[in-house]
């Protein structure tokens, strides 16, 4: 039995050998803590009541005549807590224009059918979800495709029938992208510094790269690439932005290539000591 159930309770079998009237009187014994469950129609042979928490319950029957009372009856009742569906990740973040897929699982293997979870988004101008997705048979999870329309928030609820419901967050955010197209070249031997720039995701960002030039580095907070470079030639450097959007961080990535040209050369011309002599 499981948590949500309505239990009937079932007296009909009690009788008086005279057969005189009988009265009934149900009684709660106990219930789980934090219970609320009440008797409905205590006093008729079948009363109900909502089993509202996990736990046991036990239910007294006094019947009587008009001359005596039996002894108590008790019937013990558990009401389990049903399976739940879960959704992860959670939250979920996207991009406009992505889809990414989300995990409805569930507590138990699913039985030889499956087990159909009705999936739905609370608005689908944002993002769009499929109706539903089955875990397969002896399974515990299934993923759906989520496809991301425009900037917002959303909020993804799963359901079935005698499972407890999930729901998960979605946040649609711009697309994160490094908008810095070519860095400028550099001079063997001279200071470098250079900025990368992105937009969109959730600021601030982290930087880092690979492949720069020795003698260069990456300041990881603002994305300012400095140092003083000793080698030359075109160095294709691999940088990537992560912002901090809260649970899946949004990441974008761009090869730059940095050039590094060798310094001015300047001819320094000295007098010839003979040629001063003879003058």
């Amino acid at each position: 039995m499981n948590v949500g159930a309505t239990i009937n309770l079932d007296g009909s079998q009690c009788m008086e050998a005279e057969h005189d009237p009988l009265t009934c009187a149900w009684t709660f014994v106990s219930a789980p803590a934090c219970s609320n469950a009440q008797l409905t129609a205590a006093n008729s042979l079948s009363p109900t009541f909502g089993a509202d928490v996990a736990g046991t319950y036990v239910d007294q029957l006094v019947v009587s005549d008009p001359y005596s009372s039996s002894s108590p009856v008790t019937v013990t009742v558990t009401a389990a807590a049903p399976a739940t569906i879960t959704l992860s990740p959670n939250p979920l973040n996207l991009s406009i224009g992505e889809a990414a897929p989300i995990g409805a699982g569930i507590s138990s293997p699913a039985g030889p059918n499956g087990q159909l979870i009705n999936l739905s988004s609370s608005n689908p101008a944002i993002a769009s979800v499929p109706s539903g997705v089955t875990i397969p048979s002896g399974s515990r999870s299934a993923n759906a495709n989520v496809s991301a329309v425009e900037g917002g928030s959303i909020v993804i609820t799963a359901s079935a029938s005698g499972l407890r419901p999930a729901t998960a967050n979605l946040n649609v955010l711009p697309a994160l992208t490094i908008t810095t197209l070519r860095l400028p070249i550099g001079t063997a031997g001279t200071p470098y510094s250079a900025t990368v720039a992105a937009t969109g995701g959730t600021p601030p960002y982290t930087w880092k790269a690979t492949g720069l030039p020795a003698g260069l580095s990456l300041d990881h907070a603002s994305g300012v690439i400095s140092g003083t470079q000793t080698a030359l030639g075109t160095f294709p450097a691999s940088v990537t932005v992560t912002d901090s959007t809260t649970g899946t961080p949004l990441t974008a990535n761009r090869t730059l290539s940095i050039s590094i040209n060798p310094g001015q050369v300047v001819a320094v011309v000295t007098p010839n000591p003979l040629t001063t002599l003879l003058n």
